[in-house]
């Protein structure tokens, strides 16, 4: 039995890749493909209006829209009576904190004008030279800019205790006395939690936020 001669094997695909080209893609090439961008970007008939603007909004479970929203910093300076009151007692803390930095800062300040003045009588006695005189006068700024940091840091370090523990209480007052039910306040403890809690309402009752509310 012969086989087909090599002629009539490749007789069926015996063509150029010119006419491949043009029986797939037809002979010829369009110059302006605005008509299928067209007929890619318009959504099929009876699309969702939505989908057809560009955005989609999904839709909310049940679990999610059964679920309380925490209470603003206001309502709970509103419905917890001991906010403010902790807020008040916050603020006159505060108030005497920043007296007693005030009175330190002038007694250093004191403190450097008598090493000053002192330093001129023993310059004018020649007791001292002018650089023993400039040399104290430097020592006791160096001293005295050393003691305004040290109670900077000592304000800041008693007014961080001094949140920490008006929030334990601020806790203690939302669980006991709050007109607020208890899920809307687990989430408002853990939307701020830590120190933050008492914080929020600290600055709310600050700007006037409880006066307004309950005018």
């Amino acid at each position: 039995m012969v086989g087909p001669s090599s002629g009539d094997r490749f007789s069926a695909v015996d063509f150029s890749p010119h006419e491949l080209r043009a029986g797939l893609f037809g002979t010829g090439r369009p110059r302006d493909l605005s008509a299928l961008r067209r007929a890619l970007l318009v959504d099929e008939p009876g699309a969702p209006a939505a989908r057809r603007q560009g955005w989609y909004q999904p839709r909310m479970s049940w679990q999610a829209a059964q679920q309380p929203l925490p209470p603003t910093p206001q309502e709970v300076l509103v419905n917890v009576p001991a906010a403010q009151r902790l807020c008040e007692s916050y603020q006159r803390t505060l108030d005497t904190l920043a007296e007693r930095g005030r009175r330190q800062r002038i007694g250093l300040a004191s403190l450097l004008g008598i090493l000053a003045a002192g330093g001129a009588v023993l310059l004018q006695q020649q007791r001292l030279t002018a650089a023993g005189v400039q040399l104290m006068i430097e020592v006791g700024a160096g001293m005295v800019v050393l003691g305004l940091g040290l109670l900077a840091a000592l304000w800041a370090r008693d007014a961080r205790r001094l949140a920490r523990r008006q929030s334990e209480r601020l806790r203690r007052g939302l669980w006991h006395g709050a007109t607020l039910s208890e899920d809307r306040i687990g989430w408002f403890l853990r939307l701020y939690s830590g120190e933050n809690a008492f914080t929020a309402c600290y600055r709310v009752w600050r700007k006037g936020g409880a006066q307004a509310a309950t005018a």
